[in-house]
């Protein structure tokens, strides 16, 4: 029997929970912005490719912020001032500083009037009373219409009237692309629901807040990866904070999407032996991490030629079994899989496809995974690549937003007949791991320190 290449894709989607308890504003409106523009279009894009599988990851601080803005129950400084009908020297202060927070030569260059307004406030120097309220209407319009994504901006008849339109925004206007904001994000939680009914993705999530597991248990276990780290004298220790915030990351899993996770994508990668039992007792299957652990939990190297392919692909490419058991590591009576990110190939996505053609960058993905497969020369096991990245914060990086880039790739690897992309459970579960780490090291994702 020969298998083709296995490739999960997860795409974590993530913010800081930006609410301040003390005021109940969000200090920050980035959980709205992204939810009104690559949270929905990234689901919209992968439902035109009902072949092509992934496992997106959801923060459940991020869900809340997500329903709290879909239901008005969320307000943030840039909202406030979006909705106003004059703004004073200390408003317009912010909204120079703050409504051109977007890419500018993918986004603002893109449209004449943004990009006067952009060139307005450099000749202003900082002079705010050079500043029109004609001015800070249309930023406020421009920097809310961009924050939707481009499909909705081209699709919506209202929409494409008020980008058409481009300057003179009124305050009704405003309000209606605020409203339509409002309406995509509502649409977020269902649509990667209706995604997971039909079979094309699996949900997943992470420690409710974000928190990193290893230092929230005990921050000393920093130095196993890093033993030169400047530490403070008096460790922090709260093994049960992090048992609570994974125990409320199921809880919030289950209400939002009416099931329990099978999946940890633990923050920012990061894992240690003492955090195991903790996924286990809270029923986990499987969790994730970066290459560079599984490399120092089994003492290999995992060696790439000068174009980054892998030498030694069956190390990487593969699930493994690890104990869970502190008190018998080699038990195999509790026992979670973990799965390891290509680094390269999730940051080729993340860092550098950006600067090529989107065809171009598609290509050269297929073209690496085809060598993967080529390296394995073993079509009788499966084997999984897993590709793991930031699902929301490279897009405005990319041409028109990534598209070019998603739409081709997701069609090649429609047509592709040896390379076949999988949730990560739907393949646990048809291909168990064969290999074993009885000893997990501690790290992340980011060097693996």
């Amino acid at each position: 029997m020969s298998h083709p290449l296995y490739v999960a894709f997860v795409w974590h989607m993530h913010q800081p929970y930006y609410k301040d308890f003390t005021t109940g504003e969000y200090i920050l409106p980035w959980a709205r912005l992204h939810g009104a523009k690559e949270y929905i279009h990234m689901a919209e894009v992968l439902a035109q490719y009902p072949k092509v599988k992934a496992t997106f990851n959801f923060v459940p601080s991020l869900v809340e912020q997500i329903r709290e803005y879909a239901h008005n129950e969320a307000a943030d400084r840039a909202l406030a001032l979006s909705r106003q009908e004059t703004w004073s020297d200390e408003d317009k202060a912010y909204l120079l500083s703050f409504f051109f927070s977007v890419n500018r030569e993918r986004v603002i260059r893109r449209y004449p009037r943004y990009n006067q307004l952009l060139e307005l406030r450099q000749q202003a120097r900082g002079d705010h009373r050079l500043l029109s309220q004609v001015f800070c209407r249309d930023l406020a319009a421009w920097f809310n219409l961009v924050w939707l994504n481009q499909a909705a901006l081209e699709n919506d008849p209202d929409l494409r009237a008020l980008t058409e339109k481009g300057q003179g925004f009124t305050r009704d206007e405003i309000d209606l692309i605020l409203r339509k904001q409002e309406d995509y994000l509502a649409c977020v939680i269902p649509l990667y629901g209706h995604l997971r009914d039909r079979g094309q993705i699996e949900l997943i999530t992470s420690p409710y807040y974000h928190p990193i597991l290893p230092l929230l248990i005990d921050s000393g276990t920093a130095h196993r990866a890093s033993p030169g780290l400047s530490l403070p004298a008096s460790f922090y220790r709260h093994v049960e904070d992090a048992i609570e915030q994974v125990r409320q990351a199921v809880e919030a899993h289950e209400t939002h999407f009416g099931e329990a996770p099978r999946g940890l994508w633990p923050s920012e990668g990061a894992v240690c032996p003492e955090m195991l039992p903790t996924l286990t007792r809270h029923g986990f299957h499987w969790f994730a991490t970066d290459e560079a652990i599984l490399a120092r939990s089994l003492g290999v190297g995992i060696e790439r030629d000068p174009y980054g392919h892998v030498n030694n692909p069956r190390v990487l490419y593969q699930p493994y079994a690890v104990a869970a058991n502190l008190q018998s590591p080699t038990s195999n009576l509790q026992s979670l899989t973990a799965i390891f990110r290509d680094h390269t190939l999730s940051d080729r996505i993340g860092f550098v496809y950006q600067s090529m053609p989107g065809q171009d960058a598609a290509e050269d993905l297929i073209q690496r995974l085809h060598v993967i497969r080529e390296r394995l020369n073993d079509p009788g096991h499966p084997y999984l690549v897993s590709i793991i990245l930031d699902g929301e914060n490279c897009w405005e990086s990319y041409p028109d937003y990534g598209d070019p880039f998603l739409y081709h790739l997701y069609q090649r690897l429609t047509d592709e007949e040896d390379i076949q992309t999988v949730t990560v459970s739907e393949y646990l579960d048809q291909f168990p791991p064969r290999e074993v780490i009885h000893h997990l090291a501690t790290g992340s994702w980011i060097g693996g320190n």
